[in-house]
């Protein structure tokens, strides 16, 4: 907590509480009357968390907490935290797209507006100079997942960035890196 807290700062540690916050609060109103809401206060609002009581749903058709959780995942929502604070409660809905699998490799990846795939031979280095590549050009690397299939062998490095990558920047990382480049813009 101590590290999250100081890597944040106060502005965005701030913003994020905000958020959280609002979120939380949001997803309990739509949710209001059909689950019941826990640790409310007495205006109704929630803190930071919304907490949704799914113990009904056991005793009176023996649905359990877990089916639920299973059941929204198969809709593309996030795996919501199941049991805690309180036994038979969900917390921490939310829909979050993914790219899971790419050609047989593992990745976790959030949709994005720019999406950033790299191909190449598993290499040390190969990171960093992706890094400082579009750094030194003012991209910003908002997330990374590489993957490969073994040492050495074929790896996938797939970035969303903060803005387009013009086609000659492009082609400067696959030529540092010997890759195959692909830049792919979702707006």
């Amino acid at each position: 907590s101590y590290a999250y807290i100081r890597m944040m700062g106060p502005e965005a540690l701030r913003r994020a509480t905000e958020v959280a916050i609002l979120s939380a609060n949001y997803i309990a109103k739509r949710l209001d009357g059909h689950f019941p809401v826990l640790y409310k206060g007495a205006n109704g609002m929630v803190a930071h968390e919304c907490i949704l009581d799914c113990r009904g749903f056991q005793q009176g058709g023996g649905v359990l907490v877990e089916d639920i959780a299973k059941r929204l995942q198969d809709y593309g929502f996030h795996a919501p935290t199941m049991s805690w604070p309180v036994a038979g409660t969900l917390m921490g809905i939310k829909r979050v797209e993914k790219i899971v699998e790419i050609d047989g490799l593992d990745v976790d990846v959030a949709f994005s507006d720019h999406l950033l795939f790299l191909r190449y031979t598993d290499r040390p280095g190969v990171v960093g100079a992706v890094g400082n590549a579009l750094g030194a050009l003012g991209i910003n690397i908002a997330g990374m997942q590489v993957a490969r299939n073994q040492r050495g062998g074929e790896a996938l490095m797939v970035l969303t960035v903060d803005s387009a990558i013009p086609a000659d920047v492009l082609a400067k990382v696959a030529k540092e890196t010997s890759a195959t480049a692909r830049f792919v813009t979702l707006v």
